[in-house]
């Protein structure tokens, strides 16, 4: 994530993208982090929290501390801080307070111990003030990521956005789920050569996973009902 990275309102718009991993095409056991919403102001104290479950919104269990890597979030300048949660009965719960303008990355990774790899990674988007619109800032190029392919800033009930699956920066073919808040879950394809078309046919939360080699990823939107002022 580059120092010069920018955010893909430039009249901020409700829409909130969270990245995670998925492991099957079935309703597999999902983790995703949430800010709440998309906007904040500078010095704000953001509440985040990290949630697990097989339908979601609903969480089940909190995740164990003995797989969950540090939670960070990445401001526009390249400061990397540490989020500290609080577990719960059934999500984790912790606070970060946003420092500066532009697009901040919240991300946290799974691993189970000894292990090589991750299993499951995961990231969301928060925008402070004014931002660009440049689908660049939204790749981390490290880990297995959910990448839109173009602005999100004309978001909206009913519209259309195209999204891509990275391991490492590169493209991979992954199968995705897409799953509103409420509503049927659908099931996508995303290839090396051709992304995933995701549908916002709902107002609310919309929360897209992918597979790819037993290791998994997550985005979570918010569709707007209409564009939102800028707090």
């Amino acid at each position: 994530m580059s120092p010069g990275r920018g955010w893909w309102w430039g009249a901020p718009i409700a829409c909130l993208v969270s990245v995670l991993t998925a492991a099957s095409p079935a309703r597999s056991h999902e983790h995703w982090l949430d800010v709440g919403g998309p906007l904040a102001a500078v010095g704000d104290t953001v509440s985040v929290t990290l949630s697990s479950g097989h339908y979601f919104p609903d969480a089940v269990m909190a995740i164990k501390g003995k797989v969950l890597q540090p939670v960070e979030i990445l401001s526009p300048d390249g400061e990397v801080r540490t989020i500290e949660f609080v577990s719960q009965e059934k999500m984790r719960m912790g606070s970060v307070v946003i420092e500066s303008e532009g697009l901040h990355v919240l991300r946290f990774t799974l691993k189970r111990p000894r292990a090589k790899e991750p299993s499951y990674e995961g990231k969301t988007f928060l925008i402070a003030g004014d931002g660009g619109d440049d689908p660049e800032a939204y790749v981390l190029g490290h880990g297995l990521e959910i990448v839109p392919s173009g602005p999100l800033s004309g978001i909206a009930v009913g519209g259309e956005f195209s999204v891509t699956v990275l391991l490492d920066g590169t493209r991979v073919s992954a199968e995705l789920q897409v799953m509103p808040e409420e509503g049927k879950t659908s099931y996508l394809r995303a290839a090396e050569d051709e992304p995933a078309v995701v549908r916002a046919s709902k107002i609310g939360r919309l929360l897209i996973v992918a597979s790819f080699d037993g290791r998994g990823c997550s985005l979570i939107l918010h569709v707007p009902d209409g564009p939102e002022t800028e707090r």
